[in-house]
């Protein structure tokens, strides 16, 4: 894409995503939501404002991640989520590709590791640690160069996340699918349906009514 950077930055300086997002529940089943993801970029993730809405069978929340605090809102109503939600959201926003595309602008270091054969694909892996010293893995196509996988560390659980079905968005190439395991177990699975570029987000998204 022509400008680079820069253009880049000022095409996603907003997106909405929307799909479908299978969790596993606290007693190990899988429950499936749909979901709304509102982001506004800031000058690094830290200062993003995103919401995810999800609509289960029998709830319907947000989650809210703004001013680097994270909080629930359910019924135009602000609430504290659980623990255990606000650190998934929380990864998720801190573990993914927007954590090497913007690693300058959160002023992480990279570290190349090397070259490694997974499946049979080639892989460039690296790692990226932010001032938080939190450190992702990135696994790269040798010969597309997209990311195939990522994997980190929270809480001494190992996680890894699989990127599938790139396709074109408004000139930016996106998985729209993704299966995040804990260990060996699949604990989210998310498939996007549309996701657009650019179109302005009011403030009051991220606060409670």
């Amino acid at each position: 894409m022509g400008g680079g950077r820069v253009t880049l930055s000022q095409i996603r300086k907003t997106a909405i995503e929307r799909g479908k997002i299978t969790v596993a529940t606290a007693d190990g089943k899988m429950e499936q939501a749909g979901y709304q993801r509102f982001t506004t970029r800031g000058e690094s993730l830290s200062k993003d404002k995103v919401r995810f809405d999800q609509e289960f069978p029998t709830a319907r929340y947000s989650l809210v991640f703004s001013a680097e605090k994270i909080f629930g809102i359910y019924n135009d109503k602000e609430f504290t989520p659980r623990e255990d939600a606000s650190r998934a959201f929380q990864n998720q926003i801190a573990y993914g590709v927007e954590t090497l595309l913007r690693y300058k602008e959160n002023e992480s270091k990279l570290e190349l590791v090397g070259k490694e054969k997974i499946g049979g694909v080639e892989m460039h892996i690296l790692n990226v640690i932010d001032k938080q010293n939190r450190k992702t893995r990135f696994f790269l196509s040798a010969k597309s160069f997209r990311v195939m996988m990522l994997e980190y560390e929270d809480e001494g659980i190992k996680y890894r996340r699989k990127f599938y079905d790139y396709n074109i968005a408004q000139g930016t190439l996106v998985p729209f699918r993704s299966v995040l395991y804990a260990g060996d177990k699949i604990v989210e699975e998310t498939d996007i349906g549309t996701v657009t570029y650019g179109q302005k987000i009011d403030d009051g998204m991220y606060t409670a009514n």
